[in-house]
């Protein structure tokens, strides 16, 4: 719990022993104390609350002794008998585990679009409603339209010259199987060309 000011009113054991102290050490210090770096920020949260009495929600990664640890921090405003708001109180989570995953599931669908981007075929990935969640270097040359331009859009609309083609999409979601086509006619432009598509 700490005040307007950003001075430690109230600390239990836990949060105490993971800074390797005991709740005196530090009761009565301010964030200026405790987190110089990051003091001016954590005090503008807590002067927030005060002045709003609204509930705010935050996520940090916080360096510790025994090593930073990713905390999510919900920050009430804290009332005196009068009913006033003399004070903010944090209850902070450990997501540090959850956090590691989701970073390390990003990296993974990172090095995944950059294997996309790096084949030399025009790939695009759809969900099981047919809208882009993928579009690679290909596909934007062979459109000209950028990725930013397609995602979350009916491939239908956005590819509508393969139109005829894309009907397959459903079988392939439905039957879970790889559908081929070789040298599929399409027409662009009036020219005739001819595609190799693999859905799966």
């Amino acid at each position: 719990v700490y005040d307007y000011d950003g001075v430690c009113l109230l600390m239990n054991k836990l949060v105490a022993g993971n800074f390797g102290g005991l709740p005196e050490n530090f009761i009565g210090q301010s964030f200026k104390e405790l987190h110089p770096e990051e003091s001016e920020q954590y005090i503008g949260r807590i002067k927030e609350v005060i002045s709003s009495g609204q509930i705010n929600y935050y996520e940090d990664e916080v360096s510790f002794p025994s090593g930073n640890r990713y905390l999510l921090s919900t920050v009430y405003p804290v009332y005196n008998s009068k009913n006033k708001i003399y004070a903010a109180q944090i209850v902070s989570q450990d997501i540090t585990e959850l956090k590691l995953t989701q970073i390390k599931l990003k990296q993974i669908q990172k090095d995944l679009e950059n294997i996309l981007d790096s084949m030399p075929s025009i790939l695009v990935s759809v969900d099981d409603k047919g809208y882009i969640t993928h579009w690679n270097i290909e596909a934007e040359k062979a459109t000209g339209l950028k990725p930013l331009d397609v995602k979350q859009k009916p491939v239908d609309l956005v590819l509508q010259q393969f139109k005829p083609h894309l009907d397959k999409l459903s079988k392939t979601f439905s039957e879970r199987k790889v559908q081929k086509l070789e040298k599929a006619y399409t027409l662009i432009d009036n020219k005739a060309y001819y595609f190799d598509f693999v859905l799966y």
